[in-house]
């Protein structure tokens, strides 16, 4: 039986094409545009988090494919609020961010 499932689902992982990664990383757990999210781009970026509207919004993680890293908040797809930046070379910032700036030192 378990064989007849697998040469079955075989046909139907390869019609997927090109959509397979999107399909497998972008799962809503709450339906619509409002919920938690994975979302991998096709540069390499990953955000994971809470999204409202179809927007990054509330909490989350993005990791740039460079390897740059910032936890923290979101409002409307940018980070605003308390947050952590830490780049590639391994220098951080935490603090207040407002429309993707950092406020402070």
């Amino acid at each position: 039986m378990k064989k007849l499932l697998l040469l079955l689902s075989v046909p139907l992982i390869f019609s997927c094409g090109n959509n397979l990664d999107t399909e497998i990383t972008e799962k809503m757990i709450v339906g619509g545009s409002t919920g938690e999210k994975i979302h991998i781009s096709a540069d390499g970026d990953k955000y994971a988090g809470e999204w409202k509207s179809n927007k990054k919004n509330g909490l989350g993680t993005n990791t740039s494919a460079s390897g740059d890293k910032y936890v923290g908040r979101f409002k409307n797809n940018k980070k605003n609020g308390l947050g952590t930046f830490t780049f590639s070379n391994g220098a951080v910032y935490k603090g207040l961010w407002e429309n993707n700036t950092f406020i402070g030192k």
